[in-house]
């Protein structure tokens, strides 16, 4: 409140909307290396309490050489959904941040994806506001429109196996249904 001897009081609300607080990774840091030491040690416990001799018949059957194009393929996945969330922030004209810190918000949601429904990943949208100050429930939505996205790419990758093996390829309802089950997935929109 301004007077006429000049005292004002603290009204100053120019930081509304912005970001609570840095996102810095050195703090998360020392968190991941816990993390990825408990992640070995109930690998570890789970193949002492497990069938080891099963267990090892598996590694010594696996053929290594698709270890590398299966983790390649797996970050060319990951790659192409992070694209997929950064085109969203655009289109909703959200606030965004920088490309490595939306990757890591991006990211950040998979250590969350093994609650029910994966109703952890809404930690993208609170990481975002900590960055940005964008709104929560517009990025929730986001999020809600990559689970649909997901969705309806697992039916398409379904419908793929199912038309093409060769049980269901006799199944004459299934030849007549392409034609619509195409139609469907070439107007579906986010």
């Amino acid at each position: 409140m301004s007077g006429p001897s000049g005292s004002q009081a603290n009204t100053d609300f120019s930081d509304a909307g912005q970001p609570l607080e840095p996102l810095g990774l050195e703090r998360y840091f020392r968190k991941l290396i816990i993390g990825i030491v408990f992640a070995v040690l109930v690998a570890s416990a789970l193949a002492l309490f497990g069938d080891v001799r099963d267990l090892g018949d598996a590694f010594r059957n696996f053929k290594w050489w698709l270890a590398g194009p299966i983790l390649l393929l797996t970050c060319f996945n990951y790659g192409l959904r992070w694209v997929k969330w950064e085109i969203y922030l655009r289109v909703l004209s959200l606030p965004r941040p920088g490309l490595w810190d939306s990757l890591c918000i991006y990211l950040s949601a998979f250590s969350m994806s093994v609650t029910p429904g994966k109703v952890g990943e809404l930690i993208k949208a609170i990481l975002m506001r900590r960055q940005t100050g964008a709104p929560v429930p517009k990025t929730t939505a986001i999020i809600a429109a990559e689970r649909i996205t997901d969705g309806l790419a697992l039916l398409a990758l379904a419908a793929v196996g199912l038309l093409s093996s060769t049980t269901a390829a006799q199944c004459w309802p299934w030849r007549s249904c392409w034609p619509l089950w195409s139609w469907s997935f070439c107007n579906a929109r986010p």
